[in-house]
């Protein structure tokens, strides 16, 4: 039985942003289970539309802004946070 992964994705502001996208893509085509976070500064290179179509799951933005009452379970992400 093959083990899902899960990669968490920060994409910050700078022109690298726009490489994200490609590799969503590219994971998403090994199977692997993307979610992202997507800073303020991210949000002006790339939309969080195309995010969240590309990975398939729901896009956390602004992390470091959220209500504390947000509870976010990062350990199911222990396999690779880039």
């Amino acid at each position: 039985m093959k083990k899902i992964k899960n990669i968490l994705l920060i994409i910050t502001g700078g022109i690298a942003a726009y490489k994200s996208l490609e590799l969503i893509r590219k994971l998403k085509d090994q199977s692997i289970n993307v979610t992202c976070i997507l800073t303020r500064s991210g949000s002006e290179f790339v939309t969080p539309l195309s995010v969240a179509s590309l990975s398939g799951n729901h896009v956390i933005l602004n992390y470091l802004i959220l209500p504390t009452k947000i509870r976010w379970d990062i350990s199911s992400y222990r396999e690779r946070l880039i």
